[in-house]
């Protein structure tokens, strides 16, 4: 069994200890009609979050005319009443719970962690909160001092901070804002001032503005990774890696498993190559059946949706479970 299939293996193992239990479908229907205003971006830790619901709270306490979900590549698209903004955006992520936005008009906008921090900042409050609360406005100073806030501290701690902002940016998986998202993710791990991303939004929302030290996420490898491209029939990038996985079922993650000195894989086509999991296919049988249902890979970071159906004695359950795989250079 090959390193990426025994970290899936991992995967499965820890997702039946969190839970044993289905998750809800997402329904997508149309229903856009001309007169609704078109909210759109992309949802992302650094990987896609692929295939999830997005919720809208407006101000008047309507939501999306009809139901949103990302596509395999973090991409969403929804309509609002023009008489309903601004409204609050909300996702789940696998990677790091719920995360938060801001739409105070049409046009796009994104759901990113960075994004969650700009709410923290110009709410002075847990993003939870805020979605929570009964007035989601947030008025259109508080959010561009937030967003220069967390470009300044981006700049600050040796992040280069690409052009447009990271609320109403448009944005590709494997393109240089979804880099930072990388290496974001990649400094909160090698930090020893911020245990998790959860701490630095609490930082954040209090009005430190420092943030953990750059860290290239890419190990300055420069050329192998991005999203996708022409897989080949290569395995792995060169350096190797510190890989984190961490399973979530029913919104329930387990610990992060750590792996050391892995080499990466250098394409989505490569991490998501069912090669790469042929030990769960090759199991199969009439008790028994394992499919990944969803995956997208940045170039440092991994997401996997499989679902598990398992049929012993009489008992039928179907487990939908996510891991998430972030490789940190070493």
């Amino acid at each position: 069994m090959n390193k990426l299939a025994t970290c899936a293996f991992i995967g499965l193992v820890a997702a039946n200890l969190v839970a044993c239990s289905d998750s809800d479908d997402d329904d997508d229907d149309g229903g856009s009609t001309s007169t609704n205003s078109t909210l759109e971006g992309t949802a992302a830790t650094g990987a896609a979050i692929a295939n999830e619901a997005v919720t809208a709270k407006c101000a008047d306490g309507s939501g999306f005319v009809s139901t949103v979900s990302t596509d395999a590549n973090g991409d969403w698209t929804g309509q609002v009443t023009p008489a309903s903004l601004p409204c609050a955006l909300m996702i789940n992520s696998s990677a790091l719970g719920d995360l938060y936005s801001f739409a105070a008009a049409a046009g796009t906008v994104n759901i990113t962690p960075l994004t969650n921090l700009v709410i923290a900042r110009a709410t002075s409050g847990s993003p939870d909160d805020w979605f929570a609360g009964t007035d989601i406005t947030i008025s259109d100073t508080d959010i561009d001092t937030a967003v220069a806030s967390l470009t300044s501290s981006l700049t600050s701690a040796g992040f280069t901070v690409p052009s447009g902002d990271p609320m109403n940016t448009a944005f590709d998986i494997g393109d240089v804002w979804d880099q930072v998202l990388d290496d974001l993710s990649a400094s909160i791990s090698g930090s020893t001032s911020f245990e998790s991303y959860a701490s630095l939004v609490t930082t954040f929302l209090e009005g430190n503005t420092s943030l953990p030290t750059f860290v290239d996420a890419s190990g300055g490898d420069g050329g192998d990774g991005g999203d996708g491209g022409d897989g080949g029939d290569g395995g792995s990038s060169s350096g190797n890696y510190d890989l984190q996985v961490t399973v979530t079922v029913s919104g329930i993650a387990a610990p992060a498993t750590t792996i050391q000195d892995i080499p990466k894989p250098e394409s989505q086509s490569v991490f998501c190559s069912a090669d790469q999991y042929s030990y769960f296919q090759s199991g199969q049988g009439s008790d028994y059946s394992w499919e990944i249902t969803s995956c997208s890979f940045s170039g440092n970071e991994g997401n996997i949706a499989a679902t598990a159906t398992v049929s012993v004695a009489g008992f039928n359950t179907t487990i939908d479970y996510t891991v998430n795989y972030l490789y940190v250079a070493d």
